[in-house]
């Protein structure tokens, strides 16, 4: 993960504790040329760059981090908390059925304990095959002027993605891409369908 900033550079690897003091680092150079009141304006783009295994993978972590960047912004709380759900979203979407390979009809399964899915089952057992733990999602967040940019690529087959359903379609599976293409203003594929790239757009600091 690299990430660039008004005040330098840090480079790969970074833990969130270093993120988040490089990032009050910026607040303080803030406070103390500009009123306290006033947006901040010494940071002008952020960009932040994670790869990681599927067994490394913490989506909370991750939350946190995009969380303490994005409060940095002149975002209101409604469009926050969209954007958490769309990485969410995007994130397990690369994690299970991309990495791990999982069916969303195996939710529907269950094993002799009545109970524990199919679906957790196969993913558990993945999660400690080095064939499926060792393939990497890359994700990506640009913040600039007007724009958050989230990307977010794993090492899977690829999704057929040319007809995002719009509504739900009647199952409790099946509806990250429809809640990502309803929250974001934009959203595309790359042609082999395992990169998703959604943008919100923001009031831009003035």
């Amino acid at each position: 993960m690299s990430i660039y900033y008004a005040g330098g550079h840090l480079v790969n690897p970074i833990g969130a504790k270093d993120l988040i003091a490089a990032l009050n680092k910026v607040d303080t150079q803030q406070e103390e040329t500009l009123p306290r009141e006033e947006p901040c304006k010494v940071v002008n783009e952020v960009k932040l760059n994670f790869r990681l295994t599927s067994a490394e993978l913490s989506i909370s972590h991750l939350q946190d981090i995009v969380h303490e960047v994005l409060s940095r912004t002149n975002l209101t709380d409604e469009e926050m908390h969209n954007l958490a759900i769309a990485l969410e979203e995007a994130v397990l979407n690369a994690h299970e059925h991309g990495n791990l390979e999982l069916q969303s009809e195996w939710k529907d399964e269950f094993s002799d304990d009545g109970i524990t899915t199919k679906f957790e089952v196969v993913k558990d057992t993945r999660l400690q095959l080095p064939k499926y733990a060792a393939r990497r999602m890359k994700m990506s967040l640009l913040v600039s002027s007007g724009q958050v940019q989230f990307s977010v690529e794993d090492e899977g087959s690829g999704f057929a993605c040319t007809n995002i359903p719009s509504e739900a379609p009647g199952t409790a599976y099946g509806m990250g891409l429809m809640i990502i293409n309803n929250l974001m203003d934009e959203v595309r594929f790359n042609p082999k369908g395992n990169r998703i790239t959604f943008v919100k757009r923001i009031a831009a600091i003035s």
